[in-house]
Order: structure tokens, then C-alpha cells, then sequence
């Protein structure tokens, strides 16, 4: 017999997932395809807040700044963010995925994003940031991995 609850609350789970890392592959898309005139063609990114870990924004240009953003809120889950292997140490204050316009021909460009925090500076070190997203109800959770060269995955293992 199917455990319809069950189904439900991971399909959940999985398309929000899914939603965020096409947020976040949209920022890159955007980002990477801009000329390397950054006055001109701003950088796009995605950014998330630990002291608000339901919610998150795209945005064009600053991050900081409230035009040329566009909010999500995730009600049911909440967000945070960590390097892959160590899962503990999660992030806080605001964390930032950034991709600036660097392209640098008609044919390619950078696909690297930079991470920034607030907090820790070293996070621009890192080679894989990781997006968990966890479930309220069951605890359940999923992860985005963004990795520094330019790889976007989804997958259900957060511990490593």
C-alpha cells in the first residue's frame, strides 16, 4: 500500500529543490552571458538569509539593493547553507551566489561563482556550497550543491 502522506511531503520536498536550483541556474545563465562591462551588464545571483531561512531573492546588480530583485518565500521549508563535507558549520547572515558578466568572446564564458557571507570570508575558498532544504513537517531535506566550477546538482544526501 502507498504511503500517501509520505509521497507527498517528498515530492514536495523535491520540487522545491529542484525550483531553487533553477533559481540559481538562472542567475549563472543570466550572469555568465552578460559582456565583461560590469557598469553596463550587472552581476545576478541568488541570496539567502539565515535569519530569515524561508525565504530568498534573484537579483540583478546589487544585492543589497531592493530594485532589480525578485523575492521567493518557501513556506514549509526552511533554507541553510554550509560547505559540502560539513554539514554542521552552517553559514550565517546572509550568503550570496554570484555571477558576474564576464564573458569573454563570442563563444564561451566564465561559468564560476563566487560565494560571499557576511560573517565568514573565507567562504569564497570553498569548492562546493550546498543549499539544504528541509522540510518542517517531517524534517526531511534535499540540497542544491553549487560547485566552484560551475556545477549545479540536486541530491537527497546533505551529510557529505
Amino acid at each position: 500500500m502507498v504511503d500517501i502522506p509520505n509521497f507527498r511531503n517528498k515530492s514536495s520536498l523535491e520540487l522545491v529543490t529542484n525550483e531553487v536550483a533553477t533559481y540559481v541556474r538562472g542567475a549563472q545563465v543570466y550572469g555568465t552571458s552578460q559582456k565583461a562591462n560590469v557598469s553596463l551588464y550587472p552581476k545576478y545571483g541568488v541570496s539567502f538569509d539565515s535569519n530569515d531561512p524561508k525565504h530568498f531573492y534573484l537579483f540583478a546588480g546589487d544585492p543589497a539593493q531592493v530594485n532589480g530583485r525578485e523575492d521567493y518565500n518557501i513556506d514549509g521549508f526552511k533554507v541553510d547553507l554550509f560547505e559540502k563535507g560539513n554539514p554542521s558549520n552552517v553559514y550565517t547572515g546572509v550568503t550570496t551566489i554570484i555571477y558576474e558578466g564576464r564573458l569573454n568572446s563570442l563563444i564561451g564564458s566564465n561559468l564560476i561563482p563566487v560565494f560571499d557571507n557576511e560573517n565568514d570570508p573565507n567562504i569564497r575558498n570553498i569548492d562546493c556550497l550546498m543549499v539544504r532544504i528541509t522540510s518542517v513537517k517531517d524534517g526531511q531535506s534535499s540540497c542544491v550543491l553549487v560547485y566552484k566550477n560551475g556545477q549545479i546538482m540536486t541530491g537527497n544526501d546533505c551529510t557529505s
